[in-house]
């Protein structure tokens, strides 16, 4: 049984408008005030802003995640998966307010960025996880082993590697959960 969450049904993927670089994740927002136990304001100014250290009252916590998706070239028909799609995350407790950034892929067929097809359950259960750590409602968790096997990452044609801010660019982990 699906049920409705925001604008979409539950387990639905989501296309991002427009074959950019990167995309504003404001019309994710009705799914995640669905998935949150607590009012959150999407504000992106917070991309902008100037964070101070975390007892400041405008502190503002910058993380990325990835995602898995899929994405479908505009220019070729062609197609692929991915399970490291970029999105960037901001977070201000005062009020709960928070913004996302999430980063395309070029084709490797004809070098355009191709459109990201996000699973809208994924990307709200992830946010929402983050937002409770960061608010203090829950513990760190272990790491997940637990993957889907898709194809190996390419950080020339991944915008959030080549701008520096993918987890695969940076080759370390981040504490994140």
């Amino acid at each position: 049984m699906t049920r409705k969450k925001g604008n979409r049904t539950e387990g639905s993927a989501y296309n991002l408008p427009g074959a950019r670089e990167e995309t504003d994740g404001r019309h994710f927002h009705d799914d995640v005030l669905a998935h949150a136990d607590y009012h959150l304001t999407y504000d992106n100014s917070l991309k902008h802003s100037n964070s101070t250290n975390q007892r400041g009252t405008n502190f503002v916590r910058h993380s990325t995640r990835s995602l898995f998706g899929k994405f479908e070239c505009l220019q070729c028909p062609w197609a692929w998966t991915s399970g490291k799609i970029c999105v960037e995350i901001w977070f201000s407790r005062n009020p709960d307010r928070y913004s996302t950034r999430i980063h395309s892929q070029k084709c490797c067929k004809c070098e355009t960025y191709a459109e990201p097809q996000l699973d809208t359950d994924s990307y709200t259960t992830k946010l929402v996880d983050a937002f409770d750590l960061w608010k203090g409602l829950r513990e760190r968790k272990e790491p997940n082993d637990e993957f889907r096997e898709t194809p190996p990452h390419h950080p020339d044609r991944c915008h959030g590697c080549l701008v520096g801010v993918c987890e695969q660019s940076s080759r370390k982990s981040k504490n994140w959960y």
